[in-house]
């Protein structure tokens, strides 16, 4: 295992025990090996769910001053743990470099504790092995769910891999290219992530957004009207500043533009 999450021993001093053993049992099912103190031992124990990739960490080690490491040396040097901080906003980079050059780096979920985020680190490598199948990836929401509520963290909806709008497009050009060719923008299927592209619509819509999201409620119109919806729509999303929401283009559209097809 090239990479071993903390995100265990970083949770506060109070937490629901059967979430707490939800997420264990989520987090071993992950090509992942897992850290956990060693007051949670009998929690596991007793609820059947510790697994060959668990492991006791008596107390997180302190993170060693911030180095960027030369991986162009031979990697035998690296017999310990890579354990980068985030201070400059590259451990995810750096975690992903070792990784590469088949040493070992610790992250924990989301990034916590000021550390490279375990599920960009996992896709990385998922897609650095050019598209090699990890079906365990699916179950990333699930975590990011408990782990809100383990917390009371909050994690931001643009968040790489696991913030709920990632996948959600507006852009006219950009609805375009993706519903062509998905690898235009996005490196991975959402799919693969447990997610789903979701185009809204907006004031950068285009013809095509509109199209498409009437498709998607199998509502016919013709092009007169669809040139109508789409200025009505980018004209409220300019008055909204933000993006409509389903039942909104839905009551735009109404009886009088569409029928069911």
């Amino acid at each position: 295992m090239q990479i071993t999450d903390c995100t265990l021993c970083l949770l506060p001093g109070s937490y629901e025990q059967e979430s707490l053993v939800e997420l264990n049992m989520l987090f071993t099912s992950l090509p992942i090996t897992i850290e956990y103190p060693e007051k949670m031992e009998s929690t596991f124990k007793d609820n059947e769910v510790l697994r060959k990739n668990n492991r006791v960490m008596s107390c997180l080690p302190p993170k060693s001053d911030f180095l960027i490491p030369d991986f162009s040396k031979n990697i035998k040097k690296h017999n310990e743990i890579l354990f980068p901080s985030n201070d400059l906003g590259l451990a995810g980079a750096i975690a992903c470099g070792e990784v590469l050059a088949g040493g070992r780096v610790r992250t924990s979920f989301g990034g916590l504790n000021n550390m490279a985020a375990t599920e960009e680190v996992l896709v990385a490598a998922y897609v650095m092995e050019r598209g090699q199948q990890i079906e365990q990836l699916k179950i990333l929401p699930k975590i990011a769910v408990l782990l809100q509520k383990l917390t009371g963290m909050g994690i931001s909806l643009h968040k790489p891999i696991i913030g709920e709008n990632i996948f959600m497009v507006e852009s006219g050009i950009h609805v375009d290219g993706i519903l062509k060719n998905p690898k235009l923008y996005e490196p991975f299927p959402p799919e693969i992530v447990g997610q789903n592209r979701k185009i809204v619509l907006g004031s950068h819509s285009g013809h095509v957004s509109i199209k498409e999201k009437l498709r998607e409620f199998n509502i016919a119109c013709d092009e007169k009207t669809v040139d109508a919806l789409l200025q009505y729509v980018k004209a409220e999303g300019k008055r909204l500043k933000r993006h409509l929401t389903d039942a909104e283009f839905l009551s735009i559209v109404g009886r009088k533009y569409g029928k069911q097809s």
